[in-house]
């Protein structure tokens, strides 16, 4: 299946990747959205994830894993961005952890191993958000004396998109490995 890393918020992001059967693991596509056209989870599942995947991933079956913070419920409308993924009859999970420093050992992870002599984690040349983010965009940003903040920079679109990947990587690496 497709596997489907998403993060929520105003500027939400989703990245779509795929496990091989030896392991390995390929980001196949992206969806995200930029400050200025900030929406809800509903909008950009139904004006832009869905519509992609019906596009470019037409008949793949998917699961979205999710930041578990999804399942708490807006004030407005009591509705949590679960229950707005169930409404779009999307297959859906919890990531395992939003602890930040897991997510990214999980990336750094795959981004250090080989599976049969290539890259665990390839990432496809159409991912230019996700690459952006990996390049230059999701960072630590230095206090006034000097210091690393112990917390990437909630700079968007690069976070957004950064935390959606390590949603994906932290469901590939498994509770299992995260804790041992």
């Amino acid at each position: 299946p497709l596997l489907i890393g998403l993060d929520a918020g105003l500027t939400p992001a989703a990245i779509i990747g795929q496990q091989s059967l030896r392991g390995s693991v390929d980001i196949v596509g992206e969806s995200y959205v930029e400050p200025k056209d900030s929406m809800g989870m509903e909008r950009f599942l139904t004006t832009r994830l869905i519509p992609l995947l019906q596009t470019k991933f037409a008949g793949c079956p998917v699961l979205v894993i999710v930041d578990p913070a999804a399942i708490h419920r807006s004030q407005p409308t009591e509705e949590t961005v679960v229950d707005i993924i169930k409404k779009k009859r999307l297959p859906w999970k919890l990531a395992p952890t939003n602890k930040v420093d897991l997510r990214i050992g999980s990336m750094e992870t795959m981004l250090s191993k080989q599976v049969e002599g290539k890259a665990m984690l390839r990432i496809d040349a159409s991912c230019v958000g996700l690459i952006g983010a990996m390049s230059h965009g999701y960072k630590y940003g230095a206090k006034k004396d000097g210091e690393m903040h112990e917390q990437p920079l909630k700079n968007h679109p690069w976070s957004d998109i950064a935390d959606a990947a390590t949603y994906l990587t932290v469901h590939l690496a498994g509770e299992d490995r995260m804790l041992g």
